[in-house]
């Protein structure tokens, strides 16, 4: 039986009971932690670009604007004057809205009516509002001489580069094939009015960018026999040419109603200049009917200035 150790023992004291101490609890110290160190990542470094050989002015910064290559046309000597001019052109690659400091002007005709200069053509961001179509003419500053589409279109009114007027209209063009067309569109009594259209031949769509009023030479008005076209670059600061998107576009020999242009000539009018964008090229292919303009990038020229007949 076991006894308890609270009662008495037999030789008859009292024994206090024992007591068991408490074990203190041993601690065992947790190790420091050691503080993790995250490693800073290395820095990735540009590659340098790699110049290349004898092409040293693709890194020379360029003051724009600049128009370096040109296609000219021209008709027959005495050829009347037109009532309509018209022509078609390829887009092959969409350079977009590429800077908001610089862009490109696709100037798809210059000429004159009544002795009045006049150009239009397609741009890259149209004062700051995206692609558009842009349409002027000179010797006013009088926008009664404008009409436009009040619902994506506008006017602009500048003595920047000489007085002037325009029409512009928001249009997303993209790499594809159109026809831009310019024809009278109204006569008034102190002028007459020439309308701008551009077809999408791909879409088969047209829109009309704007119209503006020429003054009056006998009695009428009249689109001179002769053209060009040429991509502008525009825009500030300086730039290196090698930084500007290379961009190809195509012209075809225009129309003044309905007779095609029967000589022409390649020109790179401003190669003497400090200012010069040697990254550029423009030649016509007699087997397509169109000359290829291409601007930027490593760009380099296949062939010198030319005169061609084209009939």
């Amino acid at each position: 039986m076991r006894m308890s150790p609270f009662l008495p023992s037999s030789s008859g004291s009292t024994q206090s009971p024992t007591t068991v101490p408490t074990p203190e609890p041993t601690h065992t110290p947790l190790p420091s932690p050691i503080p993790t160190v995250t490693a800073l990542p290395t820095p990735t470094l540009a590659p340098t670009q790699t110049r290349m050989p004898g092409r040293d002015y693709l890194y020379d910064p360029i003051s724009p604007p600049m128009a370096p290559a040109y296609m000219f046309w021209r008709w027959e000597e005495g050829q009347d004057a037109f009532r309509e001019l018209a022509t078609d052109f390829t887009i092959h690659n969409d350079v977009g809205d590429w800077s908001d400091e610089h862009g490109y002007y696709l100037i798809l005709l210059q000429n004159q009516i009544s002795g009045v200069g006049f150009y239009f053509g397609v741009q890259t961001d149209a004062n700051g509002r995206g692609k558009a179509l842009i349409y002027s003419r000179w010797a006013t500053r009088d926008l009664a001489n404008a009409r436009y589409s009040e619902s994506d279109g506008w006017t602009q009114s500048s003595g920047r580069e000489g007085d002037f007027i325009g029409v512009r209209r928001n249009y997303d063009w993209g790499a594809g094939d159109y026809r831009v067309r310019i024809a009278d569109d109204g006569l008034e009594e102190d002028g007459e009015w020439f309308g701008l259209w551009i077809t999408d031949l791909n879409a088969d769509e047209t829109t009309w960018i704007g119209s503006l009023k020429f003054p009056l030479a006998d009695g009428g008005a009249r689109i001179q026999p002769y053209s060009n076209a040429t991509i502008e670059l525009y825009g500030n600061p300086e730039i290196r040419p090698i930084d500007i998107p290379r961009w190809h576009v195509s012209v075809s020999r225009p129309s003044g109603d309905g007779k095609r242009s029967e000589w022409g000539s390649t020109r790179y009018p401003y190669d003497d200049s400090e200012n010069a964008l040697f990254n550029s090229d423009v030649k016509y292919d007699p087997l397509e009917h169109r000359a290829h303009l291409v601007i930027g990038g490593p760009t380099e020229r296949d062939i010198p200035e030319q005169v061609i007949d084209f009939r």
